[in-house]
């Protein structure tokens, strides 16, 4: 039922509806539609929103390509949205990208400093990339705002690279 009304109101008016209204339909459906999505991002090209759950649902799916083209159109879009900066900066680590990911994820930090994804994901980007004892201090800021158990593997990771191991050890017990 929803979703055949949900999709008959795309069919008929999508051109005209605001994204919002869209979305709100997608919300009603309780889920991302992907055909959904490219709809709501063809009625509304200039909505970095749009952009950026579509790049959310093209992740999910396994398209990182797709994703990486329609979170760097949200950026484009909205540069000093610092949520936009992360997703970008994280879907560019999936592609290996490692040095543009240290670019956007740092850009995202200095427009907010206290996200914890932000700092780990920083942190991959930088051992990826081999700064080490860099993604050691990220790793550590990523705890410092939220001790989540994955924060320690990475930092605890990266000390043993550094071949702290004691202080590695310690990072894993936790």
């Amino acid at each position: 039922g929803d979703v055949r009304l949900a999709r008959a109101i795309l069919e008929r008016g999508a051109a005209k509806a605001p994204a919002s209204e869209l979305f709100r339909w997608m919300a009603i459906l309780g889920r991302h539609d992907r055909e959904l999505l490219d709809r709501a991002a063809e009625a509304a090209p200039h909505d970095a929103f749009t952009r950026f759950d579509r790049g959310n649902q093209r992740q999910i799916e396994g398209d990182f390509a797709g994703a990486e083209v329609d979170f760097t159109r949200a950026v484009e879009m909205i540069p000093d949205l610092a949520l936009l900066r992360f997703a970008l900066g994280d879907v560019r680590i999936r592609r290996r990208n490692f040095a543009g990911a240290l670019d956007e994820l740092s850009r995202g930090l200095g427009l907010d400093p206290s996200n914890a994804e932000g700092w780990h994901s920083r942190g991959i980007a930088n051992r990826d990339l081999g700064i080490v004892a860099r993604a050691e201090e990220d790793f550590t800021a990523a705890i410092r705002r939220e001790g989540r158990s994955e924060f320690y593997a990475s930092r605890g990771l990266a000390r043993e690279i550094l071949k702290r191991f004691d202080e590695a050890l310690a990072d894993y017990a936790l």
